[in-house]
């Protein structure tokens, strides 16, 4: 039996909370203008090597989440501290624990990880539609099924570590980036 395209499409808590924070970090260098949401009138506590740090724990949680679907609340409930440890400054634990709760209260609303989802609507099923047509012509199949994570914001900090059937994707990928999406997708099909 031949296989065919399958795609997991979700969003996960952990790489939207780092979306979160990098757009909290961002924000204290950009204009006006250009800011991103959340928005936080104080600064935030991160350390001077932010940027490296995210970097770093970004492509961990990638790894971590293609391990095993189940690590994501594992990780956002279970390892908070990571978080914490990993991009904060010491003694600003009261701080941290104020931006994760900012951001739990948003994600379980219907304004977080349901409109996130639900988001690319018809664009999920065009994405699928352009992809198999893609491998069909190429004659490629699939070995797995293809994981989608989507996140609220670009991630702009760094480069993602590159893992075969597994990305995230901005919404903005989605309505924007559209005609580059799909030669993206099917680079990570092998």
């Amino acid at each position: 039996m031949e296989k065919s395209l399958l795609i997991q499409l979700d969003a996960t808590y952990v790489l939207n909370f780092m979306i979160y924070l990098q757009n909290l970090y961002l924000n204290e260098k950009l204009d006006d203008d250009n800011l991103k949401y959340p928005l936080m009138q104080s600064a935030s506590p991160f350390i001077e090597t932010f940027e490296e740090k995210f970097q770093g724990l970004w492509n961990e949680l990638l790894v971590r989440l293609c391990e095993k679907e189940s690590n994501d609340m594992e990780i956002f409930c279970n390892e908070k501290r990571l978080f914490y440890e990993t991009l904060f400054e010491r003694d600003t634990s009261k701080h941290f624990n104020e931006i994760y709760k900012a951001f739990s209260v948003w994600w379980r609303s219907l304004a977080g990880q349901f409109s996130v989802e639900h988001s690319v609507g018809d664009k999920a099923q065009n994405l699928y539609n352009d992809l198999s047509n893609g491998l069909k012509q190429s004659g490629r199949k699939p070995q797995k099924f293809l994981h989608i994570t989507l996140i609220f914001d670009e991630y702009v900090i760094g480069k993602s570590v590159n893992i075969p059937y597994f990305l995230a994707v901005s919404i903005q990928d989605f309505w924007v980036n559209y005609k580059s999406l799909v030669p993206k997708l099917q680079e990570s099909i092998n």
